[in-house]
């Protein structure tokens, strides 16, 4: 019987989970922690898909153990936003909070994915406003919501539109920073296609580069 390929899930996940602990047991030469973690979370998955919310939790917890804290981004911020996603199907608020406040807190290297990082985002806040609502009794959360989000300090930010790669502490001295040549370009074909000329001289519409210490009076316009 291969475990991988049956399809009653709940008996599939027990014998993920059977193989787990048959791996963490394991003393030739020393006990497989690896496969007891991968064996585990894939036990979750099934416990999951046959509806056991409770035990697909308690293998996710179990396998966590193992990925937390080895720099394997990706698996733990899957398991991360699995346990948070099941706490928040169970209607336990306070535990996903603190789940998705270690999804993003600020100590993790944050996700390269843009698209993963604003469902990550999204749903935090889904979490922390369902548990600001409280529970299905109506009490209010005991304890006040601790957000891990990164604070955006306006005047220290940098917008450029330009091609330029930044460097650190590159921010100061760009009061005359001009736009750069690939923006120029861009700008000056559109212009010729829209008016159906060519331009010898384009008159300079946009700045390419807004910092706290540049000339920001330049706006986009519209042709």
């Amino acid at each position: 019987m291969r475990m991988t390929n049956e399809q009653k899930d709940l008996r599939s996940s027990l014998l993920f989970e059977q193989a787990a602990y048959c791996h963490l047991l394991s003393t030739s030469p020393s006990p497989q922690v690896r496969k007891y973690a991968f064996h585990i979370i894939l036990a979750g998955y099934r416990f999951s898909k046959a509806g056991q919310k409770e035990h697909a939790v308690r293998a996710y917890r179990q396998g966590f153990q193992i990925y937390r804290g080895r720099g394997w981004r990706v698996a733990e911020e899957h398991v991360l936003y699995t346990l948070g996603h099941q706490a928040l199907l169970m209607k336990d608020y306070d535990s996903t909070a603190e789940l998705f406040n270690e999804l993003l807190s600020g100590s993790r290297p944050a996700s390269a994915n843009a698209l993963q990082q604003m469902c990550h985002l999204r749903e935090f806040f889904i979490v922390h406003h369902m548990r600001e609502k409280g529970n299905d009794s109506g009490k209010a959360a005991a304890s006040a919501a601790e957000l891990t989000v990164p604070v955006f300090r306006a005047q220290q930010c940098v917008a450029d539109l330009s091609c330029r790669e930044w460097g650190g502490g590159e921010i100061l001295g760009l009061e005359g920073a001009h736009p750069g040549a690939s923006w120029q370009a861009l700008e000056k074909a559109v212009c010729e296609q829209m008016r159906g000329q060519e331009i010898l001289f384009l008159q300079r519409t946009c700045q390419t580069i807004f910092t706290p210490v540049s000339n920001n009076s330049l706006v986009p316009q519209v042709f």
